[in-house]
């Protein structure tokens, strides 16, 4: 069995687990992700698909500081997530109907170093952009963890028009929203 991490998710980099369980996939994805994390995440919810069956499985995970060293539980998810949402923001940016365009195709030109926003404005694209869809788990609270880096990732998160109406982009400089 083959799973990948689908939520959150940095597109083209695919963080996979070929264990024989969900739970142990998600504990392996989990040690991936985490060990890109600058500091602990008090709370985080995340999303693995097995590619075999074409199945979601959701998962909250909890971390705390004991002496200097990260501790976490990391159970499967049960309450409502919103899929087809989820499903439908993922397909169309794999249609590249996505509000970015990351600009990632293989043409030469110098416009392949920019990030274009749904504002038209640019930036430079530093090769990061991780997303994340956090309101599909319908709680209330959102923390974002800080990823370690040579650079300063952005970190989009999508959430549905009837929340704010708008997206939301931060990275080292700050939070962005953009209509």
């Amino acid at each position: 069995m083959t799973y990948i991490l689908l939520n959150p998710h940095v597109p083209g980099k695919e963080l996979s687990s070929k264990q024989s369980t969900v739970n142990s996939a998600a504990e392996e994805i989990w040690s991936k992700l985490s060990g890109n994390i600058k500091h602990y995440v008090p709370e985080f919810y995340f999303t693995v698909k097995d590619t075999t069956k074409d199945k979601l499985y959701h998962f909250n995970v909890k971390e705390s500081m004991e002496n200097d060293k990260v501790k976490y539980s990391l159970k499967q998810y049960k309450g409502k997530v919103d899929e087809q949402y989820l499903a439908n923001e993922v397909d169309n940016e794999q249609k590249g109907a996505g509000r970015f365009d990351d600009s990632s195709s293989s043409s030469s030109s110098s416009d392949d170093d920019y990030l274009y926003f749904p504002t038209n404005k640019k930036y430079y694209n530093n090769g990061l952009t991780l997303t994340y869809y956090p309101t599909i788990y319908g709680v209330p609270n959102l923390l974002l963890p800080t990823f370690t880096t040579t650079f300063a990732p952005f970190v989009r998160v999508s959430f549905p028009s009837t929340y704010f109406g708008s997206t939301v982009v931060t990275n080292s400089s700050g939070m962005h929203i953009y209509p």
